[in-house]
């Protein structure tokens, strides 16, 4: 009996102990599922989806705990190119299928449009024409909004956009609007010259959904439309304000570039550590101080990571952007034939140089109306209407006759306002602006912006044999540019322009650093971390800082 009971005691003893120590076991578990996930939330992440291998296309991830902040989110036209041409792209009533599908932007839940995620309303529109497949419409991702219901939290923070070229920039349309997007105020008024004189959505979106076609043929049946038009939600800061995103801190830094509004940050994480993201920049355009100030600022910081641009990181020779004034000035002053000129339209410090330039040479600057509209956003159209010597060259449009009607699809030719719904239309450029006639009467008087795609205005402006052509823009970089190039050539030959050869005539300066500026510039600030992004040439960054990222995987967390 006694050692019955003894048995008894010693089997319900292990079987306490076991239940005690399989309820210690699954504590354990908890503890360390714990420890993994705060770990996994401290840790600091940076993921590249683009600006690698290329020149431009910067999509830069940064996640710190539940932050995540997109650094950029732009296009890449390397990656486009491979697939797409001037007359083919992604086809737009497809949502982001397209886009998807071809490796152009991340497949990400929690950040895109919910309208192009999944059409409102599709379902009953496909069901309603019998087609049972509806993949096309479906690209088997998690929208914003889808995240936001399901956690009831966004997945996304925010956009740091530095500016406002399409490389860092052209992918935000597709971001669902309540994303915050950071910028400086004139990055925005950019972004909305940009987005009044095309079809662009960057600051406002027109969701698509299934609708029935009005009028015509078929009236009554399934289409897609677009709808009420969503204002996306803008961040605006002055360069220089600190702030305070999720659990970062973020400084903010002019920098020149040849766009204006341009941008360099330093983030702070939750724990401390400090990230410098430098975007486009340089020291030789007209606002070089705000750079060196930049410079100042960060000398000696000794950040975790520089994630530094390096377009032109294998040049030796610095630009100046008193350069190219000089010899603009010169060529403008000794051609006393006609003389056009070719520049990136949102360039205004190439605008404000190319001025000059007409000014000392005696000539009137006859400029795109984009330009003029851009100036006007900023609050500088006295420029152009306060100046006698800048004038909006008017291209003929429509029916070709001059006529007010001729430019209600493209309403920004005939004067400032793209809105002709409150205080009618705005003519000023058609009363004030230049004409090709009036041009092609004195060509000689006159400095004229054309670009590639101005071409056919060379028909009406009838150039005299002789005259001079300048490409005030970047050289070709892509098999692309050379086609330009030699189409442009071509142009040259058909109207003895730039005799005698006919070839383009550059005079440029670049809108990025020079290797040897960058390399000085890098070593005095003193990263651990170096991501080199925005370059063709990562090698160039070898025993510039603590570890040299040189090649970056794509798609890959690189925890800091």
């Amino acid at each position: 009996m006694a050692s019955r009971a003894l048995g008894a005691v010693l089997i319900w003893s292990l079987d306490s102990l076991g239940k005690k120590l399989l309820k210690l076991g699954q504590k354990l578990k908890f503890y360390i599922r714990a420890i993994h996930s705060f770990r996994g939330k401290q840790m600091t992440k940076l993921t590249f989806y683009g600006g690698l291998g290329e020149v431009g296309g910067n999509k830069i991830l940064l996640e710190d705990r539940d932050t995540r902040l997109w650094l950029d989110f732009g296009l890449s036209f390397g990656q486009k190119g491979e697939f797409y041409g001037d007359f083919m792209g992604p086809r737009s009533k497809g949502g982001i299928r397209d886009l998807l599908r071809m490796g152009l932007i991340p497949r990400l839940d929690g950040i895109y449009r919910d309208d192009l995620v999944h059409v409102p309303k599709i379902d009953n529109a496909l069901r309603e024409l019998g087609i049972e497949d509806t993949s096309y419409w479906t690209p088997q991702l998690q929208s914003y909004g889808d995240v936001l219901k399901r956690d009831g939290k966004s997945w996304l923070t925010g956009v740091l956009l530095t500016h406002a070229h399409i490389d860092h920039c052209g992918y935000i349309p597709y971001l669902d609007p309540r994303v915050p997007i950071y910028c400086s105020e004139v990055t925005l008024r950019v972004l909305e010259t940009m987005d009044e004189i095309s079809w662009d959505e960057f600051t406002k979106v027109k969701p698509w959904r299934a609708d029935r076609i009005k009028r015509g043929a078929f009236p009554g049946k399934p289409t897609i439309k677009r709808g009420n038009e969503v204002a996306r939600g803008f961040k605006i800061f002055t360069p220089g304000d600190i702030l305070k995103i999720g659990g970062l801190r973020v400084q903010t830094f002019t920098v020149d570039h040849s766009i204006l509004g341009a941008v360099a940050y330093l983030i702070t994480t939750s724990d401390g550590k400090r990230v410098l993201y430098t975007g486009d920049f340089r020291f030789h355009g007209r606002q070089a101080e705000a750079t060196k100030r930049f410079q100042e600022a960060v000398k000696g910081l000794e950040p975790d990571v520089m994630i530094s641009e390096g377009t032109r990181v294998d040049e030796t020779e610095p630009d100046s952007e008193e350069r190219v004034q000089a010899e603009c000035t010169e060529l403008v002053s000794k051609t006393k034939g006609f003389v056009g000129v070719d520049f990136a339209w949102k360039d205004l410090t190439r605008f404000e140089t190319l001025r000059e330039a007409a000014r000392a040479g005696g000539k009137t600057f006859a400029i795109s109306a984009r330009t003029a509209y851009l100036l006007n956003k900023l609050g500088r159209g006295g420029e152009v209407e306060g100046d006698p010597k800048v004038k909006v060259y008017v291209p003929r449009k429509g029916s070709m006759l001059y006529s007010l009607g001729d430019y209600t699809r493209s309403k920004y030719f005939a004067g400032f306002s793209s809105d002709w719904e409150e205080g009618g239309p705005d003519t000023r450029h058609l009363k004030d602006g230049i004409r090709a006639y009036q041009i092609k009467a004195d060509p000689s008087r006159y400095l004229v912006y054309l670009s590639f795609w101005d071409f056919n205005e060379l028909i009406d402006l009838q150039p005299p044999e002789g005259g001079l052509f300048v490409s005030a823009s970047s050289e070709p970089y892509d098999e692309e540019g050379m086609i330009e190039e030699e189409r442009k050539k071509a142009w040259m030959r058909r109207f003895k322009l730039n005799p005698p050869g006919h070839e383009l005539l550059h005079v440029h300066a670049s809108g990025h650093v020079s290797g040897v500026e960058l390399k000085a510039f890098v070593r005095e600030i003193k990263p651990r971390q170096l991501f080199p992004v925005h370059t063709e040439h990562a090698g160039e960054f070898k025993g510039l800082a603590g570890q040299v990222h040189e090649e970056i995987k794509l798609r890959e967390p690189y925890e800091i």
